[in-house]
């Protein structure tokens, strides 16, 4: 639905939005998109990385609130799109 995330938990009052990243290696590598990226900021954001997703074994989750997310990754644009300044 191209929302920011992934999926809604609510318990009582509490609301998280977790959006799921995952990986077939071990390393915590993962794209997001411009809606993803503007999102994180709003409060209840999680983000849940899924290392060696594709072995029932070795299968990792770790979830990150907004503050543990920036003080573990830095975020670099990897691709810029060329418009015409009139269709921006």
């Amino acid at each position: 639905k191209n929302l920011g995330y992934d999926y809604v938990f609510t318990k009582g009052k509490s609301v998280e939005l977790v959006e799921v990243k995952g990986t077939s290696g071990p390393e915590e590598r993962f794209f997001l998109t411009r809606r993803e990226y503007g999102f994180r900021e709003n409060d209840g954001w999680r983000i849940a990385i899924v290392t060696d997703a594709l072995s029932s074994k070795l299968r990792r989750v770790t979830i990150y609130d907004l503050k543990k997310f920036e003080r573990r990754f830095g975020l670099e644009p990897l691709v810029y799109i060329g418009k015409p300044k009139d269709a921006l």
